[in-house]
């Protein structure tokens, strides 16, 4: 072996031992939905670590099994029928000790949900038919653990989803198309929220007023304090970065070549785990870049899609 042969084993071995020696020492890992084809909504849930090793099963019965939150070592997970012997609806299920939980039956429960220890409340969209009305509509709804107390936040005829809350508990972002037009109806926008209802403010625009954001949706809040969202922006899906009034709003990481979807970060901020898929492909794939747009990687590799990454953690 000769000298420049030496000198590229030694550094493979080196990032191998970093790789390894980050995982350990960082003790987070990504959990992600599996879907199992194209064609049911037969899904899986799996772990990983941030350089795609140790793929592991954590969650796969019967039907939808759906990721809508986790938080350190505890994921929630719809299961989507009543399937053997198990009940469908919202369970909880602790990494540490391998047991799971019951909440409570989640009917209208529209995937993503939240929650803020501090007020002890989760947040989600569900579909519901008020009193009096003759239609069903999407609307955000504060709710406690076993689903006893459901609480609305907002109440209209739009479809609101995806909420999350800011640090201080006092508002709530997510995405809805209630300020439809009539070219594009359906497209959603972001907007904030009091938790008590109040203070609805709109902070992103579709093309028909500042050609650029277009079906926003999955938002979530950055570790400085700022919101991610997935946005049509120049021709193609991308993660799009504002201020939490909506000002300054940028793209995250611009790739031309590359849909970029849901997304979380690393417990320090520094690195953005995204469900991506490169243009002309079929397959949605987890992949992980610095959030200076460095070092970008690929995590998983088949045909089938992969969605919905989030942070786990071991404390």
């Amino acid at each position: 072996m000769n000298r420049q042969d030496k000198i590229k084993l030694i550094t493979a071995v080196l990032i191998l031992v970093t790789q390894f020696s980050f995982a350990q020492k960082n003790g987070w890992k990504i959990a992600y939905v599996l879907w199992q084809d194209t064609t049911t909504v037969e899904n899986s849930i799996h772990s990983m670590d941030p350089d795609g090793e140790n793929d592991k099963l954590i969650i796969d019965y019967p039907g939808s099994n759906w990721m809508p939150m986790t938080a350190r070592y505890k994921i929630w997970f719809h299961l989507g029928k009543d399937t053997i012997g198990k009940k469908a609806g919202l369970y909880f299920y602790n990494l540490k000790n391998k047991t799971e939980k019951y909440l409570f039956d989640a009917k209208g429960l529209y995937q993503d949900i939240d929650y803020h220890k501090g007020l002890k409340i989760y947040a989600g969209g569900f579909l519901h038919k008020p009193e009096g009305k003759t239609k069903s509509q999407y609307d955000i709804f504060l709710f406690n653990e076993d689903g006893s107390s459901k609480k609305p936040v907002t109440s209209d005829t739009a479809i609101d989803l995806e909420p999350v809350f800011t640090p201080d508990g006092k508002k709530i972002i997510f995405r809805s198309n209630r300020d439809r037009n009539p070219k594009s109806w359906a497209e959603f926008e972001i907007y904030s929220i009091n938790t008590d209802g109040t203070g609805l403010k709109r902070l992103t625009y579709n093309p028909d007023t500042t050609q650029n954001v277009l079906r926003a949706s999955s938002p979530v809040i950055t570790p400085d304090g700022r919101i991610v969202f997935a946005g049509y922006w120049e021709g193609t899906y991308r993660l799009m970065l504002m201020n939490m009034d909506g000002s300054d709003i940028k793209v995250l990481i611009k790739m031309d070549e590359m849909e970029q979807t849901s997304c979380s970060f690393s417990p320090d901020g520094k690195q953005v785990v995204f469900t991506g898929r490169i243009k002309g492909k079929r397959n949605n794939d987890i992949y992980i870049v610095n959030t200076d747009g460095t070092n970008l990687r690929q995590l998983t590799n088949d045909w089938r899609r992969k969605v919905q990454p989030f942070i786990i953690t071991s404390k």
